[in-house]
């Protein structure tokens, strides 16, 4: 949970405690402390999501591994491991996920309870990325020993039987897709490139133009016909850390350097495509995922250590008219504009007012008709202060503040640590 970093004690002696480990607890004086936020405290590597639920997962650079209920925002259980995870894939049952390590270590752990079910070493160096295969009867790794290891899968993701190793890229393994007949793959590398496999005979298919008729189960490599529109001029190939396509083929979204979430329309496959661009990561942001639904779009930053939760509002689709703001009619490439739901950050509209510039408008996500004490607060203290501007304050009005000599206080809430 970490140290105590900050206090607010709002009007109703509801005492809300910030920690060092990102997480916020609620009270009461004497009384106990329960936890309402948590997160991670360091750098985000990765997040997948489940085959059939809202739930993902997540790591960090310091061990952490965390599944989400997308719905309720909450944690469903936390693990932390001997090393950091890079990167994670659920099998297509939802029973089990399968993680790969800084270490060259991967193992599967047991979707409900986190327990370390198998564990396996095969590389010497880092795994970023691994999938399984659509009918769950493989696992390809990519490994920064430049190759994809593929692994044969039994008894429903219980047993893994090494098959073979797929060598040809000059550079590190960054991301891989299977086909959606579970025979083929691609993969992109450190050095800008995309090769494609046979999985059945092991061996590289030196025409790519054969591949041109592959339906693909994912599309997470952020190079290709079918995603090279997402890349703005005068860009390097590092500049785009992930992608991710919907599942329902539609749209596709990236995550850059500069802490942006881009959306395009899928298949982008012209030359600086249109797009819509949404700010809000403070920093890099390191993964994007759509849910299996594609009822929200998951991502992850760098040093800001926050998932952020957009809800997808797409063509047709009405908003909850609990939630401010308006969806985009504007046209883009022929289809509507998307409208995105931040369900973490809720300040992005001002007065009903959208965005300019063909930017659509983060909303607040209204589900569960709850509403953070962080947003009560501030519109409390917005409107105190519209009513300041034009009317003084009442004599004798107090505003509750903590008091430094109340040793009491403090040594209660310092108690929880």
């Amino acid at each position: 949970m970490g140290k105590v970093r900050s206090i607010c004690v709002l009007e109703n002696n509801n005492i809300f405690v910030g920690t060092t480990g990102n997480c916020l607890c609620e009270g009461k004086i004497g009384g106990d402390f329960k936890l309402t936020t948590q997160g991670h405290h360091s750098e985000l590597l990765t997040v997948a999501t489940h085959p059939s639920q809202r739930m993902f997962l997540t790591s960090d650079d310091v061990n952490h591994v965390i599944l989400w209920n997308a719905s309720l925002r909450q944690v469903v259980w936390q693990t932390t491991l001997k090393y950091p995870v890079h990167s994670a894939d659920f099998h297509p049952s939802g029973q089990l996920i399968a993680v790969g390590s800084t270490s060259g270590r991967w193992c599967v752990l047991d979707a409900m309870t986190s327990d370390v079910i198998i564990k396996r070493k095969h590389a010497s160096e880092q795994l970023d990325c691994l999938k399984y295969s659509p009918n769950g009867e493989r696992l390809a790794v990519g490994s920064h020993e430049n190759c994809i290891y593929v692994y044969t899968v039994h008894d429903n993701g219980q047993l893994y039987q090494k098959r073979g190793t797929l060598r040809g890229h000059s550079s590190y393994v960054t991301h891989l897709d299977w086909s959606s007949d579970s025979r083929f793959l691609q993969s992109t590398s450190g050095d800008y490139e995309l090769l494609y496999w046979d999985v059945i005979t092991l061996r590289h298919v030196n025409h790519a133009s054969s591949m041109s008729d592959v339906t693909w189960a994912t599309q997470t490599c952020v190079f290709g016909y079918s995603v090279f529109g997402m890349w703005p001029e005068d860009a390097d190939g590092t500049d785009i850390n992930a992608c991710a396509a919907s599942n329902d083929r539609t749209m596709l979204a990236s995550s850059d350097d500069f802490g942006k979430v881009n959306l395009f329309r899928y298949p982008c496959s012209s030359p600086m495509s249109p797009g819509q661009i949404y700010p809000g990561h403070s920093s890099h942001v390191t993964c994007v995922r759509f849910l299996y639904d594609d009822s929200y779009l998951l991502s992850t930053g760098g040093a800001d250590c926050a998932i952020f939760q957009w809800r997808v509002v797409g063509k047709g689709a009405k908003l909850d008219k609990t939630a401010r703001g308006q969806t985009s009619t504007d046209n883009l490439g022929g289809i509507s504009k998307l409208t995105f739901i931040n369900d973490l950050l809720d300040n992005s509209v001002t007065n009903g007012k959208t965005q300019e510039d063909g930017l659509s408008t983060l909303l607040h996500s209204p589900d569960n008709g709850r509403t953070s004490a962080r947003t009560t607060q501030r519109n409390n203290s917005t409107k105190e202060n519209q009513t300041s501007a034009r009317t003084r304050r009442e004599p004798g009005t107090i505003t509750p503040k903590l008091q430094t000599d109340d040793q009491a206080l403090i040594d209660h809430i310092f108690a929880i640590n």
